[in-house]
């Protein structure tokens, strides 16, 4: 309890246009992910559980985004708040997700990147710079909507 809490304490708020701290996690898949990697696309990080009624509200929208946007050009990484990794990979069988998914157990990169609530997205440029961060995508899609038309 006392590291879970220091984490907190040592987290850095995020600042909009200004670079996010980089973090490198193995995905459920068994495939690492690297944020430094992904530099050179925009990347979209998104919050998420499958016990989560909003989140699953938003998902046909994350889905239609990935069928839109090329992967590389816009790099997509799901960071669940799942309790254990079966039910994250029945939730992923289950919506058809294609793109890497992180189990954030500890809640270590929600913690990293202040994520106060879920559904939770947040948007990088090219450079790695936060240009949209927005918790539950029903009170602004517009905003990120007209941000991704950028990537194409």
């Amino acid at each position: 309890m006392i590291e879970k809490f220091e984490d907190k304490i040592k987290a850095v708020p995020l600042v909009m246009n200004q670079p996010v701290p980089m973090f490198t996690v193995t995905g459920v898949d068994g495939k690492q992910i690297s944020l430094s990697q992904l530099k050179g696309r925009y990347v979209l990080l998104d919050f998420w559980a499958t016990w989560c009624g909003p989140c699953m509200a938003e998902m046909p929208f994350v889905k239609d985004i990935r069928k839109k946007y090329p992967a590389e050009k816009l790099a997509m990484v799901g960071i669940s708040a799942d309790t254990g990794k079966e039910q994250l990979l029945a939730g992923i069988r289950k919506n058809t997700l294609t793109w890497p998914q992180y189990l954030d157990s500890g809640t270590k990169i929600g913690t990293l990147y202040s994520v106060a609530s879920i559904p939770t997205m947040i948007l990088l440029d090219k450079e790695g710079k936060m240009i949209f961060h927005s918790a539950n995508l029903q009170s602004d899609p517009n905003t990120l909507s007209k941000l991704l038309e950028n990537v194409k």
